[in-house]
């Protein structure tokens, strides 16, 4: 048997939806790089690396949970200059950002979206309409949320076939089950595979990828102990964070939909039953995929009104972060929708909804652009403050010290 062609080896789609996605969280999230802020949660994540950085301090829980591949990334820049830190936090950040938001050009979701083309271009659009990368790219220890949507796009994706590529993907997924307090949201489309599966080892990859999320979640993740919500309280945080949070700030932006005041919640019912019920006449992989994006959206939106003590919902910037993944699902679920709907009409039409797609993500993009904006003097003053605590790493040790910056929550103690 022949071996298949070198440039068909090449995920050509994917390589370039990477390019442009890279490009788009670059420009926009461009001073999170040239000053990198960082984030308190990151101020606490160096601190624990500071005066030991220790491999095995990856495994220890921070704010409830285990995240390996952030703080993987967090020991990683540890064995370089403290000075490095803040930007090689940026680094690692904004590349987990650029491969969730660019995973869907793969050609293993062609199986969804025959088209590379189609499928290149709703990761741009999703890459310039979800406000929340900006956060993502300036805080390492939220890209949990950028895995914890990698892990449930790669459980509505087949495996690869056998061999060292299924080896090197099911290490990659374990990983991602442990690097996220989101991948519970896979469990059921894990479930649905495994049992759909006529081979027996494909049904065992799914059930271990399953059994790896109950692992994490038994030994890697605590409960707050003094949250206590009532279920009318929950269900209505839940409510609001699906209809604002989601649905609302996927359409309409960000800064846009507080706006409507309770205008906001009718409009995002009618949304969200226009997409439901559409995704219901599709067929075969791609109402799976619908169907299971709205129950990682369900699951997902779910975990912060559960884990978090306060759910007031304050302003419309809060919790960024919170809804992340939950837009990127439903964008990509309303573009397989739209994509399987017009595929009888014209090729102008098409380009006429593929434009009209383009200019709706752009005005979401420009919307609210001044959450992308740092502040270069801090972004200094945090570079100074690493330099600082570089030096003192050579001094002779003494009492112990702790270092304010001027934000809230940054601090290194130094010992």
């Amino acid at each position: 048997m022949s071996r298949e062609p070198a440039q068909r080896r090449i995920d050509r789609g994917w390589l370039l939806a990477t390019l442009l996605v890279a490009a788009i969280v670059l420009v926009r999230s461009f001073q999170c790089f040239a000053w990198p802020t960082l984030d308190t949660d990151d101020g606490h994540l160096a601190s624990m690396f500071f005066a030991d950085a220790r491999f095995t301090r990856i495994f220890e829980p921070y704010n409830g949970s285990v995240t390996v591949l952030p703080h993987l990334g967090a020991w990683l820049a540890a064995q370089f200059p403290v000075s490095w830190w803040p930007m090689l936090y940026a680094a690692f950040a904004g590349t987990a950002a650029i491969a969730s938001l660019s995973a869907f050009a793969s050609r293993r979701f062609r199986v969804f979206v025959p088209s590379t083309r189609v499928r290149v271009l709703l990761c741009v659009l999703v890459a310039l309409a979800p406000h929340g990368n900006a956060r993502l790219v300036s805080a390492l220890l939220w890209t949990h949320v950028s895995f914890g949507l990698l892990f449930a796009l790669y459980a509505l994706a087949p495996l690869p076939a056998r061999g060292w590529r299924r080896n090197v993907d099911l290490g990659w997924r374990t990983l991602l089950a442990c690097s996220s307090a989101l991948t519970p949201a896979a469990v059921p489309l894990l479930l649905w595979r495994a049992w759909k599966r006529r081979h027996r080892s494909e049904r065992w990859v799914h059930l271990f990828l399953v059994a790896a999320v109950f692992v994490y979640y038994a030994l890697g993740c605590r409960p707050h102990e003094n949250v206590r919500h009532e279920p009318l309280q929950m269900l209505g945080a839940f409510a609001r964070l699906i209809d604002q949070r989601v649905i609302a700030e996927a359409v309409i932006g960000g800064a846009h939909w507080p706006a409507l005041g309770s205008a906001v919640h009718p409009l995002a019912v009618a949304i969200l039953l226009a997409v439901g019920v559409g995704s219901f006449t599709l067929r075969g992989p791609s109402r799976l995929f619908a169907v299971g994006s709205f129950v990682a959206i369900a699951i997902m939106s779910a975990a912060p009104v559960l884990a978090r003590e306060h759910m007031g919902m304050p302003d419309h910037w809060w919790g960024q972060r919170y809804t992340h993944a939950q837009r990127v699902l439903f964008h990509l679920t309303a573009g397989i929708l739209i994509y399987r709907s017009t595929r009888a009409l014209s090729a102008q039409a098409r380009q006429a909804f593929a434009i009209a797609g383009l200019l709706h993500a752009a005005l979401l993009a420009t919307n609210g652009s001044q959450h992308y904006f740092g502040n270069p003097t801090e972004g200094r003053r945090v570079v100074t403050f690493f330099a600082f605590a570089e030096g003192w790493r050579e001094t002779e040790r003494g009492e112990s010290e702790m270092l304010r910056l001027q934000r809230p929550g940054w601090n290194i103690t130094l010992r």
